[in-house]
């Protein structure tokens, strides 16, 4: 389960980023580290999601699809989110 929590705690500091950095004026820096936590989140929502079919217990299964999934739908979600708030910015 410690795969799934990873990729609800990348998702949680994507979204801090982004409250804080908003959507323009980005650094490369800051454009790397932001990439690179959504491979982050994807990469560990799917390594949870193996933790999830390897669980003894349906109650630990259940918990990790539950902290991999929003992983994986909010990665689109917040690419589009930056592209709608940089077109609104400008």
């Amino acid at each position: 389960m410690k795969y799934a929590a990873a990729s609800t705690a990348c998702i949680s500091a994507l979204l801090v980023l982004v409250v804080i950095r908003g959507a323009t004026d980005w650094s490369e820096s800051f454009a790397l580290c932001w990439y690179g936590l959504f491979a982050a989140a994807v990469i560990s929502a799917l390594g949870g999601l193996v933790e999830a079919k390897r669980s003894a217990t349906w109650g630990r299964r259940i918990l990790a699809i539950v902290l991999s999934l929003p992983a994986l739908a909010a990665v689109p979600a917040f690419i589009w989110l930056v592209y709608a708030l940089a077109r609104y910015e400008n």
